[in-house]
């Protein structure tokens, strides 16, 4: 019997350790820009991957560029800077350096479809 109250508790606790690992929050945000081989000139893909949510278009591959730029355990930038990196949306298209990294709309890599 103490057998099976030992074998329970050891299956109680890696099942919550299991579901913490599915339900964990990025520690950094990080963006993932995905090429169609390893010249990295055609990109194929893009994936976003925030504090709270992901956002991804396109396929993924073994090439890709990786970014992580903002801590999930620190307060939001005071200074306003957002994100200029989905293809095709206004902030690629406003003249502005929206993600404050020194590049804007079509200079800027995220902005590159």
């Amino acid at each position: 019997m103490k057998r099976f109250w030992i074998h329970l508790i050891a299956a109680s606790i890696a099942v919550a350790a299991f579901a913490t690992l599915l339900t964990a929050s990025p520690s950094v945000e990080c963006e993932y820009t995905y090429f169609s081989d390893a010249s990295k000139t055609t990109m194929v893909g893009w994936r976003g991957v925030y504090c709270t949510y992901s956002r991804w278009w396109g396929q993924t591959t073994p090439y890709y560029i990786k970014e992580c730029f903002n801590s999930c355990d620190s307060p939001p930038d005071p200074g306003g800077c957002g994100y200029e990196r989905i293809p095709g949306s206004s902030q690629c298209s406003d003249g502005i350096d929206n993600d404050c990294d020194g590049f804007t709309d079509s200079y800027d890599g995220g902005c590159r479809s």
